[in-house]
């Protein structure tokens, strides 16, 4: 393999990691919104056995509250963990960068 063939290979090997790690970010959006809203669904089933009760519209109040505050963590949880991954993937796109431009270069 030439340089400019090692060059190339190098790139679509970055391409490839930040490609693979969007994937697996993009799946974690999709698994903590589907738990946020199996969380508002069990809430909403607790609601409706106690509709028409005294102090519902509190306990709607709280209700809402709770899942909010659910849905704010796994916000705060996502966004560190984006964080993590994107420095990984630079870390790691440019530890491949490093390594085969040592190689080629010899």
């Amino acid at each position: 393999m030439n340089r400019d063939e090692s060059l190339q290979q190098i790139g679509n090997d970055i391409v490839a990691l930040i490609v693979a790690q969007a994937d697996a970010l993009g799946q974690r959006v999709v698994d903590e919104l589907e738990d946020v809203a199996a969380y508002a669904a069990a809430r909403a089933d607790h609601l409706a056995l106690v509709v028409g009760e005294p102090g519902f519209d509190q306990a709607l109040l709280a209700e809402r509250d709770s899942v909010v505050l659910r849905a704010a963590g796994s916000a705060v949880e996502s966004a560190d963990a984006v964080d993590a991954r994107i420095l990984l993937v630079a870390a790691t796109a440019l530890r491949i960068a490093a390594t085969a431009l040592r190689v080629v270069a010899v």
